[in-house]
This record gives structure tokens, C-alpha cells and sequence, in this order.
């Protein structure tokens, strides 16, 4: 069976250093490793890169690859869609709903866009000129990787997935698509830079 494991950034740190020794680990296993990342696109936005801004995804991808060309073994890469417009639902996404706007019922990510606003821009109060749209943007790109994720996992079957937090726009997608489809072994992976302890809480 497979392992899926769900790198969409090469910016975060110790994101990116956490799970390549994961990854590492599994393949010195001799476990059949799927790494899925991002394609990007003009509306690709994230906590990373808010306002899809072509030198940051540069960069990101730059330092993803250097990351992946560490690991010593064989792995298949694939790709989340290229996000080149605005998701038709993000439109209907108010600052004032955040907490309650889902998609197809199961997925939070009004709650996740949040997450991801507040953490770059610390506006917890979305009282920021540009906080409606760059909220819908982020909702926009919550929306359509919920809908890749689900015809993914519906097409190929993973004994498990990993993915490092779940609290962002990015993430917290995958991790609702798992539990809709009740993927067996969802590996929700923390780390606590005050004890170097990691975290992992789906085992």
C-alpha cells in the first residue's frame, strides 16, 4: 500500500526538515512513497504567499526542490491542479462568517483561511483594507484543493497520509478529505521547537 505524504510549501520551517525525515525514514522502510505538492498559479495564495506573488512561489519551489533532492531512494511526485482563477463559491464568503463559512458541509475552511490571515497579518479583526478579498483568495484556494483532494483519494487509495499542521488554508483541506473518505491512517505532524519533540497525532 502507498504512503502520501503532503508537502505544498518549501518556505516553512521546520516544516520542510521535519517531514523530509520522515519521508526519509519510510523510504530507508522501503515503503512505497507518493509526494504530493504544489503547482501554484495565480490564485494559488496561502499563509506563505497571501497575494500569490510570482517571487515568492519562486523561491518556494526553489528551496522544496533543493529539500527533495536530499532523499535517497525512490518516490513518485505529483501535483495539486494549477489554481489560474477564483473560485466561483469563495465570492459568497462575508469577514463576519468566517467561523461558520463551510464548504460542502465538511469542510471548515473559512475557519482554516483565518488561520492563515491571522498568522501572516496578525488582523485578527479583519479590519484590514484589503481583508475581504485576500480572505476570499485564500477561501478560493481552500475550495478548490478540497475539490482535488477528494477526486484524488477517490481515484487512488493510500494506506496513509501525512501533512505537517491542519490549521492552515492548505492544509486543513487534505485533513478534512481524509476523514470524509475515512482514509485509514490520517498523520497529523507537529513539533515543539522549545524540546526538539515531534509530534505525531494520527498514530
Amino acid at each position: 500500500m502507498k504512503t502520501l505524504f503532503y508537502l505544498p510549501t518549501g518556505l516553512a520551517t521546520p516544516e520542510l526538515e521535519v517531514m523530509l525525515s520522515i519521508i526519509q525514514k519510510k523510504l530507508d522502510e522501503k515503503k512505497k512513497v507518493t509526494i504530493l505538492t504544489w503547482s501554484g498559479g495565480k490564485f494559488y495564495h496561502c499563509n506563505k504567499n497571501l497575494f500569490s506573488l510570482k517571487s515568492i512561489c519562486y523561491s518556494c519551489k526553489k528551496n522544496l526542490s533543493r529539500g527533495l533532492n536530499q532523499l535517497k531512494g525512490n518516490f513518485k511526485i505529483i501535483y495539486t491542479p494549477k489554481l489560474e482563477k477564483k473560485h466561483k463559491e469563495s465570492y459568497k464568503f462575508q469577514n463576519d462568517k468566517w467561523h461558520s463559512y463551510l464548504y460542502k458541509k465538511n469542510y471548515d475552511n473559512g475557519l482554516a483561511s483565518y488561520s492563515s490571515y491571522v498568522t501572516l497579518t496578525r488582523d485578527r479583526d479583519l479590519d484590514g483594507f484589503l481583508s475581504l478579498k485576500t480572505m476570499r483568495n485564500l477561501v478560493s484556494t481552500s475550495n478548490q484543493l478540497s475539490d482535488y483532494f477528494e477526486k484524488t483519494f477517490k481515484k487512488e487509495v493510500y494506506e496513509s497520509v501525512y501533512l505537517f499542521n491542519g490549521r492552515m488554508n492548505i492544509y486543513r483541506p487534505l485533513l478534512r478529505a481524509c476523514e470524509k473518505l475515512k482514509i485509514s491512517s490520517i498523520n497529523v505532524i507537529e513539533f515543539n521547537g522549545n524540546n526538539d519533540q515531534i509530534f505525531n497525532y494520527g498514530e
